[in-house]
């Protein structure tokens, strides 16, 4: 029997494959609220002395419709030439379909202790990677701040803001888990949601967890401290099996969602006679 937490992370997991994200990107800049998932072309290239993450914070404040604006902000260290390689970007994948992105803050600062912003034409958004693949079909895209003036010793700042304009067919879900070979000083995750929505979490792994309520509503605070990141082994299972886990979820149960999401798809679903003046086209 599975324990509650992997239960929860299995459920987002399902999620977030099928489209119901809210979405971060690179070095801890998320895990899935689909809050970001991480790159792992980056992640193999490194090893667990080439950047260390010193604090990534995460704020999401939930309304009674499931709609979200979410705060997410990193400060990396640079620690070797790969880590200066890998650190030159940070990313975020969002859907302006329904989401809106703003990059708050982003800055750089130097060994010398210089700091150095951001310019705008150093932000840039583009197609995300599926859209290009399948334009028509997805209209994600992708938005990525180029840090300037880095060299080994350097530090990296980013703070987003992402908005979801509409509710989610399929309920709020978050999910956060460190990239698996990237230390981590501070993680703190802070999701608020008022009175009248049910929300339930699990973590797992290093992750302290306590809920609080006020007048509004309730706040469920999540903290990782110290996590040293592993190195990547061969045939090693999945990453997201050891490594620390936190979930917030609205769902509890599987046939829950089933019910959402044929809520969300039987509009579409028409079935219609074939024309009987249509020809069969033949193979070849």
């Amino acid at each position: 029997m599975p324990d509650r937490s992997t239960a929860l992370r299995c459920l987002v997991v399902v999620l977030c494959l099928t489209g119901c994200r809210m979405g971060v990107g690179l070095f801890g800049v998320g895990a899935s609220i689909g809050i970001g998932a991480p790159h792992a072309e980056v992640e193999l290239g490194l090893d667990t002395a080439a950047v260390r993450i010193d604090r990534h914070a995460v704020d999401v404040d939930v309304s009674n419709d499931y709609s979200y604006t979410a705060t997410i902000e990193t400060t990396r260290t640079l620690l070797t030439s790969a880590g200066v390689r890998a650190g030159q970007r940070a990313e975020m994948l969002f859907d302006p379909a329904t989401e809106t992105l703003a990059v708050e803050e982003a800055y750089a600062v130097t060994r010398g202790g210089e700091r150095v912003g951001v310019r705008g034409d150093q932000i840039i958004t583009r197609p995300s990677r599926a859209a290009e693949d399948a334009p028509g079909f997805v209209s994600t895209q992708t938005t990525t701040v180029l840090f300037p003036q880095l060299d080994v010793g350097a530090k990296t700042h980013v703070r987003w803001r992402l908005t979801s304009r509409s509710a989610p067919y399929l309920g709020f879900h978050y999910l956060y888990e460190p990239e698996l070979c990237l230390p981590i000083g501070e993680a703190v995750v802070r999701v608020s949601y008022p009175n009248g929505v049910v929300l339930r979490h699990a973590e797992r792994g290093g992750f302290t967890a306590n809920e609080s309520a006020n007048d509004a509503g309730s706040v469920v605070t999540a903290r990782l401290a110290d996590w040293p990141g592993m190195r990547r082994e061969p045939s090693m299972v999945a990453s997201q099996d050891v490594v620390p886990s936190f979930v917030v979820s609205s769902l509890a149960k599987w046939e829950r969602l089933g019910a959402l999401f044929h809520a969300a798809a039987e509009p579409n679903i028409k079935v219609t006679p074939r024309d009987p003046g249509a020809r069969r086209q033949a193979r070849p």
